[in-house]
């Protein structure tokens, strides 16, 4: 394994666990959606769900009582920072279902 420092890298960052009780991961979950509501310029709002989703203009739902609930709330934010076209995707689910029901 090649240590960073010796290439001229960063150290590893202390992040913690990803990982946690609701408590904790509600926690962290909020700060990081404030974090990503300023870079964007978005007022998000966190909804705990059942799963996850977005819909890249006001709120963001995560399973916060489930341990892998950031994650979740980490890969719903990442529609927000590469454009994630939901009109299209959208329509291409109700067309692969409309496919599968035909067969």
């Amino acid at each position: 394994m090649i240590n960073p420092l010796s290439q001229g890298g960063r150290p590893p960052l202390p992040l913690g666990a990803m990982t946690g009780d609701e408590d904790y991961v509600t926690k962290r979950s909020h700060a990081l959606v404030e974090v990503f509501s300023d870079i964007v310029e978005v007022p998000l709002k966190l909804i705990k769900a059942p799963s996850g989703s977005t819909d890249c203009k006001s709120f963001i739902r995560a399973p916060l009582h489930h341990p892998e609930g950031y994650l979740v709330v980490e890969h719903e934010l990442s529609h927000l920072l590469f454009s994630t076209n939901l009109p299209l995707m959208e329509d291409c689910r109700t067309k692969s279902v409309e496919r599968m029901m035909h067969r």
